[in-house]
């Protein structure tokens, strides 16, 4: 795992500007790779990357390149089925120099050119020169797990792990675009290649980015999630035990594979179903006693670890565990936005932060997570939402299908209060008869989130103009979209927008790199997704049942008690946090009436009646929207505040030892 940064135009000449502007770039991102640094330099080109050494931690330094210096790599992430790769090259006749995962790219790269990335298992993020052809090319794993970015200035062609690093080259502006924070507060994150700042670009998942000197930069996706497509009605007798069998042999197998690394590896334990499998696997795959984290919280409406204990005892893990409350997210969270580089909607990063901090001082480097089987395996509440509405909406007119909408989340006070159901109903029957809309799955969640456009000022209103997220949206859809059953639509929206944008970068790599930990996602085994994709879908949910398939091929692994626990949604405070002491500082800050006038995102009447709302109402009585408005709120404040306003002021992280350099006179 590491962090990689560079810059590409043929016009540039001076290799010392060259390096202490790459040096820069790298110091920005410096967390990302504590171990050690590397950097390439030619006339014109310069890349490079901070390690985090976890394969062949003496010979894996980067750059690498090939024999004749014609190729050379910039690589983020691990391919776990490097070994095969590099035992099939080797038949090839190709030379190997390391043993790190990261110089089977430049091989399979000479063997196979671009057609070399459909055979990676892994998940990753590079830069790779191509000296022959005078191109650099860019490419990013299939779901998603390892971030990108670019930007152009004229003829020259900025990229990195993190926004942080781009803004660190000389010419790069600091703006922020009316059209990705519209988008992420419609779908929670940006969608293709837009992120929240003007003219960055995010190399969207499953692509990659050829860069020439005298042409324009060519993107082309070369993976794609496929549902089939039938011609007739497809069959729901699927032999559920074996189908079950065929599911954990390869779950198995991506555990067995992602457990590969030369330091311990470790699990999240959050006490869910989907991370108490993957503990299970490890437990299957390697001997000895692992070590297993979680988050415990002091709202026990919140708390899990009586499900976290059960598998600890189970399997007797070397288990370490934070406890946190409002004061530990409010102390931490513009940490979390520095981090995550746009507006958040939830506090639940910042306990996945100072989970990852207790990791890395715990001495492990890399962490399995459960992440994923919601969106393979149809876990959300989303999808039982779809069924409920599409139940409901043959008879619109019912009075006991809309019950079943109290099923939704048992855990919620308000879904089983009486007094709130008429509300729930209404939400939920807005668009009833709309299900011809491509994103009617959605409908619901994204109504509800553009309610905070609201708070927009007039001037930032008009700068949005007649921007629509919807539209942009629909230009990422596949051709065989409208093709496919509704719950396989509703997947496809949740893996295009929530999963890579909010819960693989927010939640995972940002929270874990913040402090130099690995997080690994079994359940993202692209071939994983492949076969959960390939199942019918009474076997992903039978009836309102979810991850019904996972739940049968574990059945007799699990405890009960977690077997049979439903689906509870990850949550952690929300507005009380920032109304904590911890908070106070920043927050006097950055949403003053100064503050907010400044950045002029928002009206400031509409924000000094909320923020009175919340100082005066009981947590327990805001409501969802409130916690999510406040949330976004203080996020986009603080995005503002430590991007445009105050960066050129942050410090940078100390650059590790350069371990290898590269430095040639013409290229």
């Amino acid at each position: 795992m590491c962090g990689i940064a560079g810059f590409f135009n043929s016009e540039l000449a001076d290799l010392s500007a060259q390096r202490n502007t790459l040096e820069a770039m790298l110091r920005r991102i410096a967390h990302r790779g504590p171990d050690e640094a590397g950097i390439f330099l030619a006339p014109g080109l310069a890349m490079g990357a901070v390690r985090l050494s976890i394969v062949d931690l003496q010979g894996g330094s980067q750059p690498i390149g090939n024999e004749t210096g014609e190729i050379f790599v910039s690589f983020n992430g691990e391919i776990f089925n490097h070994p095969e790769l590099r035992a099939m090259l080797e038949g090839k006749g190709h030379l190997f120099s390391t043993h790190a995962d990261t110089e089977v790219l430049i091989h399979l790269y000479e063997e196979y050119g671009l057609d070399f990335l459909k055979q990676l298992n892994g998940q990753f993020a590079f830069a790779l020169w191509d000296g022959r052809k005078k191109n650099l090319i860019l490419a990013r794993d299939r779901p998603g797990i390892r971030p990108l970015f670019f930007t152009q200035l004229g003829k020259t062609f900025v990229f990195g792990s993190e926004i942080k690093s781009l803004f660190t080259y000389p010419q790069v502006r600091r703006t922020i675009d009316p059209a990705g924070l519209d988008q992420i507060l419609t779908f929670w994150t940006t969608v293709g290649e837009t992120t929240f700042f003007e003219g960055i670009h995010e190399l969207p998942p499953a692509h990659f980015l050829i860069v020439s000197a005298n042409q324009p930069p060519r993107m082309e996706r070369y993976w794609d999630c496929d549902f089939p497509i039938p011609s007739t009605p497809p069959a729901q007798t699927e032999d559920i035990d074996e189908a079950a069998c065929r599911l954990k042999e390869s779950l198995l197998e991506s555990v067995r594979l992602q457990l590969r690394a030369d330091v311990p590896v470790g699990v999240y334990l959050s006490g869910g179903i989907d991370s108490s499998v993957i503990t299970s696997l490890v437990s299957q795959c390697q001997p000895g006693r692992f070590k297993t984290f979680s988050v415990q919280f002091e709202d026990p409406q919140l708390d899990e670890s009586d499900y976290q204990q059960e598998m600890v005892s189970m399997h007797k893990t070397d288990h370490h565990f934070i406890r946190c409350g409002p004061s530990d997210v409010g102390a931490v969270f513009p940490e979390i936005v520095w981090h995550t580089e746009k507006p958040v909607f939830r506090t639940a990063p910042g306990p996945l932060f100072l989970l990852s901090k207790l990791t890395r001082e715990n001495g492990i480097k890399v962490v399995l997570t459960g992440e994923g089987a919601d969106e393979m395996l149809w876990g959300y509440d989303t999808f039982k939402e779809q069924k409920i509405r599409e139940f409901w909406r043959r008879f619109p007119n019912s009075s006991r299908r809309p019950l079943l909408l109290k099923k939704l989340f048992p855990y919620l006070s308000h879904y089983r209060d009486d007094r709130y159901f008429q509300l729930l109903r209404m939400f939920y029957q807005s668009d009833l008869s709309s299900a011809d809309l491509r994103a009617y799955s959605h409908l619901p969640r994204w109504r509800n989130n553009t309610a905070l456009k609201s708070f927009y000022s007039p001037e930032f209103r008009a700068r949005v103009g007649e921007n629509s997220s919807r539209q942009a949206m629909e230009k990422c859809l596949p051709p065989d979209f409208d093709r496919w059953n509704s719950l396989e639509r509703n997947q496809y929206l949740e893996t295009l927008t929530l999963m890579p944008g909010y819960l693989l970068a927010s939640q995972g790599d940002r929270m874990a790199m913040a402090h130099g930990v690995e997080g690994r996602f079994p359940f993202l085994d692209h071939h994983v997704i492949s076969f959960c994709a390939s199942l019918p879908g009474n076997l992903k949910m039978r009836r309102l049942c979810d991850k019904f398939l996972l739940r049968q091929a574990f059945k007799r692994e699990l405890p009960p008690k977690i077997f049979e626990r439903s689906k509870r949604a990850y949550m952690s405070p929300d507005a009380v946090s920032f109304i904590q002491p911890s908070a106070q500082a920043y927050m006097e800050e950055v949403v003053s009436e100064t503050a907010i006038r400044r950045a002029g995102i928002f009206d400031w009447k509409t924000v000094q009646r909320h923020l009175a709302k919340v100082k005066a109402t009981p947590a327990q009585n805001l409501t969802y929207r409130d916690n999510m408005a406040m949330v976004v709120l203080v996020s986009a404040q603080l995005a503002h505040h430590l991007f445009v306003e105050k960066f050129p002021l942050q410090e940078s992280g100390k650059l590790p030892k350069i371990a290898k350099e590269i430095c040639l006179q013409r290229i």
